[in-house]
């Protein structure tokens, strides 16, 4: 030791010596790739000690008291969660808001990564989020699994002193302040606010709203949020849980290189809400709100965190409202207890506990129809449950259904990379035993009647309930935004005036940070193909690895197989095949929902069936064992729906019911829909840019609803022989089969399936999504029904993409590089330069032959509209003008080939699913294999190319909602010049002009 010491001392005086200098920054440099970057310390205590280890987790803790929870997984990705025991609830007073903001700032203010982190994430085909909650701020992130190394980089940033000047701070308080402003108009956030006090008592810290205030937050400085960052971000008050493919030993090597150097703070405490919460139980409140929707909500204080409370719990919520056959699903939703008619939308239970406050919840929305005695029957037949489970406990049957399908999860779960990870963070986090959670199910079944009931009866009972009842009719926002409006505008477009978007010298510094990019490739063998005798194509996967088998098909028909108003027919058909369930006139075996549901329950199984745009689909998920038993099911549940029956009364009777309750949901979800701006916007748009006939032209919400109430039960029958049926169907295959069991179980089901319609045509109507003539540029205002003090923007254009062009690679990589994700073009220059929007962002809406809109969406402060239009045109006109730069698309082939190469086999739910959309477009495995070629050989001329194709100002339909009441600043766009591309000299003189007045 003492003379490697003498040695690193003689390094550092040579270090100054004129010629050496050289010689002595190598030596250095040599030293710290030898030691991890830690000098000499590389030889002191290791500063990571394993607490606890069970299966393939570990509890791990430094030196400095930073906590880890780490799975060991076997899958193509990294999954990692840094969280601090920080939120709102420290927010100084006055400061409300601060946990958020320096949220919003540490994500991209890093000291050793600037602003570069996502890039360097989105180079790796990852993603990358935050969020800031009462007691915690989390940071989550995904990268593929050859990235260990640069997730804890990543992490070490966010822990390390931040570099950011006062613009940033500037910039990014205009921001939330004008989001805030907003939510503080909206009677929701009100109803939140009126119900946290009842549950922690007025003025708790719980009861502050996560984002804080805009006022406070106007008052934020680059000192509050040092300081903060200082006194929270620190190791003793850091967990990281992390999920992948790597060993013990060398995760405890990086966190000692990247975490063992950190101090900690001896000043840092947690928070002990437990003491202070005053829940508001033999109470009751009612909150008059036209804005609202109608709701009432029933709360029992309970335990803090408790594993066994945690399952008698969770039994109590299955019984109530875990399923068609639970309790007050049955009584309230289907009506069981009122000759059939359903006296509530939905009804759902949940147990809501963690180390400084429990309670449990139940929640109800009452149909409107005779409203006040719907909310009367609801608290009758609540209370009536609630006490039968204290006098009672639970029966034999929902013991068995609980436990079964428990242990049918025990299964499936393990398909999953990161399954469990969840579970033990929380139960660490609370403080209780994890290692429980693998006990769970043992646990569970321990759990007797006895115990159930003295749960009830110590906490169901109406002097430890509160009650809070929001009355309402969802007309919309009341006059209150007009506060949110008359304030001086925060300072804006603050710009940093560095260049932005991925040049040569900032894409050496992201593969510099990123260690170069990821090795990970998709690639699949072993894919069996064949046609089968009666037409159907089958490709199949074997795994038999997991007792899981998962099998669909895809068949022709669709929504461009059926007329515009038969459109929503669709949908309701979906749900009330599920909810009539089946009826055999041969053997008059009737069952019902509630009998498929428990028989799929036992076997371990489910079924999908739906429709796309050009396409039907089936499907099935089953314990391998029990697949014999599941498609005799699947047989029964596809031949002899109940909806076809017309002679047995009885049935008859019960289907009518069902399907007037599906046509009054139907109705709710869009009466619903429609209050929001973004939907109205959204219709404005599609009927501006597609005529009458077209597919994507939506039609109104009058439209809609009224198609809804013309619904005849015998639609539904018809559109069901018209299009259920397999014939000339795709049929894919993964897990736990063979060829045999295809040939000889499942393509007979398939086969006998709806037989008397087999031949009948049923052709998407292609032409009906086909290019169109777009029109010309335009901009429309749309007041608010909500009066929400928020601006929607949407612009949009008919784009000539289909998924099987050759521009469709091109295409999607133009549209990443200039509005999809953080690291986008759209994103940087006019949300993070200048600050005038919440959100923005484009996509491309594309089928296999049509052609589908490019749009840009955006909200933002409703006097910020004229700024941020102009600027994101300008955006715009700028890529079309001067094109990709070589390095953007570098980065965006490197995003595009890794996120494919984590997400397209990760579980065999991934892998039916990249199969079968292969399968849909006529590719296979050769072109999974070749991708990363196919992706490679992409020129920057084709995206460019595949830019101009799919982005056409000179065609942009605009849709801008106001609230109602404000006056909007007047829009024009007239010298915001849009070019069109460098090839065309005259594109560049074309000017659009557009302008609205309020």
């Amino acid at each position: 030791m003492s003379i490697i010491n003498t040695i690193s001392g003689y390094l550092n005086k040579v270090s100054n010596l004129g010629p050496l200098k050289k010689i002595g920054e190598i030596a250095s440099s040599v030293l710290n790739k030898v030691t991890f970057g830690r000098g000499l310390k590389i030889w002191s205590k290791p500063g990571v000690k394993t607490v606890k280890a069970k299966n393939d987790f570990h509890e791990m803790e430094l030196a400095n008291g930073m906590k880890v929870i780490f799975k060991q997984s076997k899958g193509t990705e990294i999954s990692a969660d840094l969280t601090f025991d920080t939120g709102t609830s420290k927010d100084p007073k006055g400061k409300e808001g601060l946990a958020h903001f320096l949220e919003h700032i540490v994500v991209s203010n890093t000291k050793d990564f600037g602003d570069e982190i996502k890039d360097s994430v989105y180079f790796n085909g990852g993603s990358i989020n935050a969020y800031t909650g009462p007691d915690e701020t989390g940071y989550t992130l995904t990268l593929p699994k050859d990235k260990l190394d640069l997730a804890l980089r990543i992490f070490r940033a966010y822990m390390s002193p931040l570099e950011f000047d006062d613009k940033v701070v500037e910039k990014e308080k205009g921001i939330i302040a004008a989001e805030l402003k907003m939510f503080e108009a909206n009677p929701h956030r009100k109803a939140y606010l009126a119900l946290a006090e009842m549950l922690y008592g007025k003025g708790h810290l719980l009861t502050r709203d996560p984002g804080g205030n805009s006022e406070a937050v106007m008052s934020v400085n680059k000192a509050d949020l040092n300081n903060f960052h200082q006194r929270e971000y620190v190791p003793n008050n850091a967990t990281l849980v992390i999920s992948g493919e790597f060993k013990p030993s060398k995760l405890k090597t990086l966190l000692t290189r990247y975490f063992g150097d950190l101090k900690a703070n001896p000043d840092t405490k947690a928070i002990d809400h437990s003491k202070t919460i005053k829940m508001q139980v033999g109470e009751s409140k009612v909150l008059n709100d036209d804005s609202l929707e109608s709701n009432v909500q029933y709360a029992f204080k309970t335990r803090t965190f408790n594993h066994k409370d945690t399952l008698i719990a969770s039994l109590i919520t299955q019984a109530l409202t875990g399923g068609n056959d639970a309790r007050l699903n049955k009584k309230l939703v289907d009506g069981e207890m009122n000759a059939g008619k359903g006296i509530a939308n939905y009804v759902f239970a949940y147990n809501s506990a963690d180390k400084h406050r429990g309670h449990y919840s139940i929640s109800a929305k009452p149909l409107d129809e005779n409203r006040e005695a719907n909310f009367k029957a609801i608290d009758a037949v609540i209370d009536e449950e609630l006490q039968d489970i204290i006098q009672n406990g639970l029966t034999p049957k929902e013991f068995q259904r609980v436990v079964r399908r428990m242990e049918n999860a025990e299964i499936y779960k393990k398909d999953f990379q990161h399954a469990d990870l969840g579970s033990v963070s929380s139960y660490r986090d609370n403080g209780e035993d994890w290692s429980k959670v693998f006990d769970y199910l043992k646990d569970l079944k321990a759990i007797t009647n006895e115990d159930i009931k003295a749960f009830a009866a110590k906490y169901f009972t109406k002097e430890n309930r509160l009650s809070f009842k929001t009355v309402g009719k969802g007309k919309g926002f009341d006059g209150e935004f007009k506060n949110a409006l008359n304030d001086k505008m925060p300072n804006q477009n603050l710009s940093s005036g560095k260049e932005l978007g991925m040049t040569a010298e900032k894409l050496a510094k992201v593969k510099r940070l990123s260690g170069g990019v990821s090795n990970i490739e998709a690639n699949i063998s072993g894919v069996e193909k064949y046609q089968h005798a009666n037409g159907m194509k089958v490709q199949i996967k074997e795994d038999h690895d997991l007792p899981i088998t998962l099998i669909r098909a895809n068949f022709p028909g669709g929504s461009l197989a059926v007329a515009d108003k038969d459109e929503l027919a669709l949908g309701v058909a979906s749900g009330i095949l599920g909810s009539t369930g089946t009826y055999n006139p041969k053997t008059q075996r009737r069952m019902d929902k509630k009998t498929i549901e428990n028989l799929k329950i036992q076997l371990g199984s489910s079924f999908h069936l739906g429709s796309s745009m050009d396409h039907g689909s089936i499907g099935i998920r089953s314990l391998s064992h029990n697949l014999d038993k599941t498609l005799a099911l699947f047989n029964e549940y596809l031949n002899y729906p109940a909806l076809l029956e017309t002679e047995n009364q009885e049935v008859v009777k019960e289907v009518e019911a069902e399907f007037e309750r599906e046509k009054k949901q139907a109705l709710d979800f869009i009466e619903m829909a429609e209050k929001f701006p973004a939907v109205e916007a959204g219709e404005k748009l599609s009927r501006a840019m597609y005529p009458e006939g077209h597919k994507l032209r939506a039609r109104t919400i009058a439209e809609q609803k009224q198609d809804i109430k013309n619904l005849k039960l015998e639609d539904i029958r018809n559109l069901y022989k018209k299009l259920y049926f397999a014939q000339g169907a795709n049929i894919t295959a993964v897990g736990d089969l063979n060829r045999e069991t295809i040939d000889t179980k499942v393509i007979p089901v398939l086969d006998n399936w709806n037989k008397e319609a087999h031949g009948t045509e049923r052709k998407p109507d292609y032409s009906r999504i086909a290019a169109v003539e777009a029109p010309k540029a335009s901009i429309q205002v749309v007041t608010s029904k909500m009066n929400q003090p928020e601006s929607s923007v949407a612009i949009a254009n008919p784009a000539e993409i289909q998924t099987d062009d050759k521009d469709y690679y091109p295409a999607l990589l133009a549209n990443m590089i200039f509005g999809s994700g953080m690291s986008s073009r759209l994103f940087n220059e006019v949300r993070e330069e200048k600050g005038l929007v919440y959100h923005i962002g484009s996509g491309i809406q594309t089928f296999r032959k049509g052609c589908g809109p490019f749009g840009i969406n955006y909200g933002c402060d409703p006097r910020k509209v004229k700024e941020s239009l102009a600027a994101t045109l300008q955006s715009i006109k700028t890529f079309l003008k001067d094109g990709v730069r070589a390095e953007e698309l570098e980065v965006a082939k490197s995003d595009m080939k890794k996120s494919f190469a984590m997400g397209a086999f990760n579980s065999r739910s991934d892998t039916i699913g990249t199969l079968t959309g292969m399968q849909l477009r006529g590719k296979d495995e050769a072109f999974i294999n070749n991708f990363n070629h196919m992706i490679d050989a992409i020129s920057i001329e084709q995206v460019n190319a595949a830019a101009r194709k799919m982005m056409k100002p000179e065609n942009f339909t605009i849709v801008i909602t106001k609230p109602k009441d404000f006056k909007m600043e007047k829009v024009d766009t007239q010298n915001v010049e849009l070019a069109r591309s460098k090839p065309d000299p005259q594109a560049t003189k074309k000017q659009v002009n557009m302008s609205i007045a309020a």
